[in-house]
């Protein structure tokens, strides 16, 4: 679990960079869009 937050913690990194839609599709790959919105 601690893996995975860590990874989430990459992507939001990156997502910075990306349009809102790929933020969304990375959201809905994880499942977890709540947690990655934080």
């Amino acid at each position: 679990r601690a893996d995975a937050a860590i990874e989430r913690k990459k992507l939001r990194m990156e997502s910075a960079h990306r349009p809102s839609c790929d933020i969304e599709s990375l959201n809905q790959n994880f499942g977890e869009p709540e947690d990655i919105a934080k």
